[in-house]
């Protein structure tokens, strides 16, 4: 329990030091400067998603299978991970161009290259830790690299409040970088072993890892691409607000994703299906927490103090409200897929995952004339609803638990 908890802190604590980031910004650059923040940063999580290849479930199911070679295993993945990132780079630099349409500085375009390391590691990261039961060791790191964050904010805040937007965006994302890097060195240091397994052509080109990787990047990929899409159509300093209503949501998402995280600790070591009831348990406390964090931001957006620190952002209640009905969704989707792999189901969610995504993404495009940034909302929680209503039917049928 201890260790549930602590992983909550955790999260909280890395969506503070977002929170925190945000709150600066929003203070110093107003809606426009979140709004660049915002379309930077879902061009750098595309081009994460498409490069990460989501070997993390690769590695999780291979151990599953294989539980007595987890070292070995570990140490091939992690070298596909450096090579993950260079290609993630080279992707950036070939497709800046559509970013720097929106951006118009090509200075900043490239600025945000620097966080590719960063986005790549998180999608595949915390599966690898998880998978070798170092969640918390792993914790640790982040802790310390949000830590050093903090202190970059608040010397930014008090120091050098004048402090370019490009400049700003260069240091954050590099402190988060260099964080990941020493996350990736820390964990294979611990496995040195003097046998290697080669990379082979199966590695890469097989059919269960590009359908868990088509699955999560359908996903995941998601709000980032909702949020590219509608820049060219809302105004930035809108993209920001509604950004704004998308990251208040992600902090009560979090209770979800450490739920998730320790049921691929339970898939990896065989002990997943030792009690149905216990995963009830675990979905029922993730949702009470969730319903109580969603509380809390509900009152908290009523308040005066809100209002008198970010006017800038009016609405941005209204759009949290209906933004909020994507959480259900979410919290069964991150506690159905480590079963899902287990199962060796993610065939079906891939394709689930693709119709909606992409039909409800793009099906606003043709209706541009009369977009609103209500339909924006309604739109983004929509794909959350029916993928919830998808895995209960799923659910029924192949009894995940």
């Amino acid at each position: 329990m201890f260790s549930f908890f602590f992983s909550i802190f955790t999260r909280y604590f890395l969506a503070f030091s977002g929170f925190l980031v945000f709150v600066i910004t929003s203070l110093i650059y107003d809606a426009e400067g979140r709004g660049i923040i915002a379309i930077g940063i879902s061009f750098v999580t595309l081009i994460a998603l498409l490069s990460s290849l989501n070997i993390g479930r690769e590695f999780l199911f291979k151990t599953g299978q294989d539980k007595k070679n987890i070292k070995l295993y570990l140490i091939k993945y992690l070298k596909l991970q450096y090579i993950l990132i260079i290609i993630g780079f080279i992707l950036f630099v070939l497709f800046s161009f559509s970013l720097n349409s929106r951006l118009h500085d090509f200075e900043l375009t490239l600025i945000f290259a620097v966080g590719i390391p960063n986005y790549i590691w998180m999608i595949n990261g915390s599966i690898f830790y998880a998978t070798c039961d170092m969640t918390f060791k792993q914790e640790i790191i982040i802790n310390l690299t949000r830590l050093s964050l903090l202190f970059f904010l608040l010397t930014f805040f008090y120091i050098f409040p004048n402090l370019s937007l490009k400049i700003f965006i260069l240091f954050y994302l590099t402190i988060l970088s260099i964080g990941s890097i020493f996350e990736i060195i820390y964990l294979k240091r611990q496995f040195v072993i003097s046998e290697v397994l080669p990379l082979t052509f199966s590695d890469i080109f097989n059919k269960r890892l590009w359908l868990s990787h088509v699955d999560y990047i359908s996903f995941h990929y998601y709000p980032s691409l909702l949020i590219f899409i509608y820049s060219f159509v809302f105004t930035i300093e809108k993209i920001g607000v509604l950004n704004f209503a998308i990251q208040l949501v992600s902090f009560i998402y979090i209770i979800s994703t450490v739920a998730s995280y320790r049921l691929q600790t339970y898939v990896s070591t065989m002990k997943v299906y030792v009690n149905s009831q216990k995963i009830l348990q675990i979905l029922l406390f993730t949702a009470t927490l969730s319903f109580i964090f969603f509380l809390l931001i509900f009152f908290s957006l009523r308040t005066d103090l809100f209002n008198k620190y970010f006017s800038s952002f009016n609405q941005v209640n209204n759009f949290f409200y209906i933004i909020a009905l994507s959480i259900p969704g979410y919290l069964v989707y991150q506690v159905s897929y480590p079963l899902l792999i287990k199962k060796d189901l993610l065939k079906i969610t891939s394709i689930i995952n693709v119709f909606f995504s992409f039909s409800l993404a793009l099906f606003p495009i043709f209706f541009l004339e009369n977009l609103t940034y209500y339909n924006f909302a309604f739109i983004y929680s929509f794909f959350y609803i029916f993928l919830l209503i998808a895995l209960v039917i799923v659910n029924i049928k192949f009894k995940l638990f």
